[in-house]
């Protein structure tokens, strides 16, 4: 699924340099700390975007969220966090500055 990944991580502004790019998808080739997961809205359709995490001992920091240009609405931001937290049930889901408005 590498080059789904990168589809929707060249949606990003800080990926769309190849190199970039390149270096992101190393970071999560290196260490479980960091990891992406695809995100589509019901079981049976494609993969419409991603959610890229930093996982830690005490919380899961939401580094991005990639969606393809048809599915950026509210309802599918939320319904990929709600995923993500019904997926970390014991953690606390924390956002970075890039992502506070989610």
């Amino acid at each position: 699924m590498k080059k789904i990944v990168m589809g929707f991580l060249s949606y990003l502004t800080d990926f769309k340099n190849i190199r970039n790019l390149k270096d992101e998808m190393k970071l999560y080739n290196q260490t479980d700390e960091y990891q992406i997961f695809l995100y589509r809205p019901e079981p049976d359709q494609d993969f419409v975007g991603i959610v890229g995490i930093q996982m830690t001992e005490q919380f899961v920091m939401l580094r991005y969220i990639s969606l393809a240009p048809n599915y950026r609405d509210q309802q599918n931001e939320f319904n990929l966090l709600a995923d993500l937290a019904h997926a970390f049930p014991n953690d606390e889901v924390l956002a970075t500055l890039s992502t506070l408005d989610y």
